[in-house]
């Protein structure tokens, strides 16, 4: 049997029926609505992102000051983040034919000149897979924001899982440049687009025909990045549609070609392919990519960190061996950086060349020991006894012969006097970095 609940005695405070009444607010018929005030839609604004915090440990067995470990940290960041901007203008002044000449298609494209058939751009973009993600990126960047020629699309064959997800996809990004406008405007385009009234679902294309209506002189631009992962028969009615709404949407494709043209055409039928009008835009193979890139940006003479023989044979065979992307010879040098100033507390120096002063303040005891214990500078250490509390900068001058001259009297640092160089130090060159020495009593 059912416990009889009793009800809430008047001492108990703990619940309030008016808490939960409804309330309501009566309007005369006469009175006018009240219009909310105009208002913008905005994207959510992300806040700066803070600095990350060091992640090195103290080195000199936790000795190494935290000055010193984050001084470290700062210049790693710094000389790679100048190391990559050098990279990325490499592989952009290497694709910058193929992006010229691809945008120079997109925007001469014109419907009329091509006998009701789908413009098509025939991009042969090699066996590289990885390399294809950052080429239709700069693609898309140049045609949409650059030449202002329309909305670009980028399909991959993960997108296109079935015809109705290929759609959404095409249609969410071709219509996202309405995001911002007046709250006015957008009733207009949501009335339009048939958000309002009339419901359209969300892959069909009448929805872009709607938005090409409001933009009569864009472009949409469809490019398939990976063509023959794609699935041939979604391929093939993708076509088929933007074949029958070309004169409402003026579409443009980019097809991405790993293969050969042979094996594209034999992939599709001919159906398909006679509603397409191709031309061909061939890009550069991965090798000379690579060897712009080694040449430029890890051997040129901007470059602060030098990479020794052995580092540079063991990046190029892994490149040649194990991987062809450019994006990993690229993540593989990031990662030789970080070992670098990782596990050396000596990759300090790297940040102040030119800048005695403030190497001087940052360097410790064990910095000065460290140096004295490396074998470039051992190898030395038989000329005189080392002196470990010394280190001074000499500076390299060339004489009318053009060989090379030192300093009689260096500077020193932490005020402690040196003495001159010997001609043992013109002899056999020592490094600009090195410690002082003096005759032993």
């Amino acid at each position: 049997m059912a416990r009889e609940r009793t009800p809430k005695s008047d001492d108990d405070d703990t619940y309030d029926r008016q808490e939960h009444d409804g309330s309501y607010i009566f309007m005369p018929a006469d009175a006018e609505p009240i219009r909310p005030t105009k208002r913008r839609r905005k994207t959510p604004v992300v806040d700066d992102e803070e600095p990350q915090k060091c992640l090195f440990p103290p080195l000199f067995s936790g000795k190494e000051s935290d000055l010193a470990v984050q001084t470290r940290w700062e210049i790693y960041h710094k000389l790679w983040a100048q190391q990559d901007a050098r990279i990325r203008d490499v592989l952009d002044s290497f694709n910058q034919k193929t992006l010229d000449d691809v945008s120079s298609f997109v925007s001469g494209a014109q419907t009329s000149d091509y006998d009701g058939k789908i413009p098509t751009a025939l991009v042969l973009t090699g066996p590289n897979i990885a390399s294809h993600a950052p080429l239709f990126a700069q693609l898309a960047e140049r045609i949409r924001d650059k030449d202002s020629t329309g909305p670009v699309v980028v399909l991959t064959s993960k997108d296109a899982v079935n015809l109705k997800g290929a759609l959404k996809k095409i249609i969410k990004d071709a219509t996202m440049a309405d995001e911002g406008v007046e709250e006015e405007e957008m009733e207009d385009i949501d009335t339009i687009m048939g958000r309002k009234g009339r419901k359209l679902l969300n892959y069909d294309l009448q929805i872009l025909q709607n938005w090409c209506t409001l933009h009569p002189l864009m472009k949409v631009t469809v490019a398939i990045q990976d063509t023959e992962a794609f699935d041939a028969a979604i391929l093939g009615d993708l076509v088929s549609l933007f074949s029958s709404y070309l004169d409402r949407i003026s579409f443009v494709l980019l097809l991405g070609i790993a293969t050969s043209l042979e094996i594209f055409y034999e992939k599709l039928p001919k159906a398909t392919i006679r509603m397409m009008q191709g031309e061909k835009f061939d890009v550069e193979r991965a090798e000379e990519c690579l060897a712009q890139v080694f040449n430029h940006a890890v051997l040129g003479s901007e470059t602060t960190l030098r990479l020794g023989a052995t580092m540079c044979d063991l990046l190029v065979d892994r490149q040649k061996n194990h991987a062809q992307s450019i994006q990993t010879f690229v993540a593989a040098l990031k990662y030789a950086y970080m070992s670098h100033f990782y596990a050396n507390p000596l990759s300090i120096v790297l940040g102040f060349l030119g800048d005695q002063e403030g190497l001087g303040k940052v360097l410790a005891d064990e910095h000065v020991e460290a140096i004295r214990n490396l074998p470039s500078f051992r190898r030395y250490r038989w000329v005189y006894p080392l002196r470990s509390s010394w280190l001074t900068f000499p500076q390299v001058h060339r004489d009318k012969t053009g060989g090379p001259r030192y300093e009689r009297s260096p500077r020193t640092l932490r005020g402690r006097f040196t003495p001159p160089i010997s001609r043992h130090h013109r002899r056999f060159g020592l490094p600009l970095l090195r410690l002082a020495t003096r005759r032993s009593p």
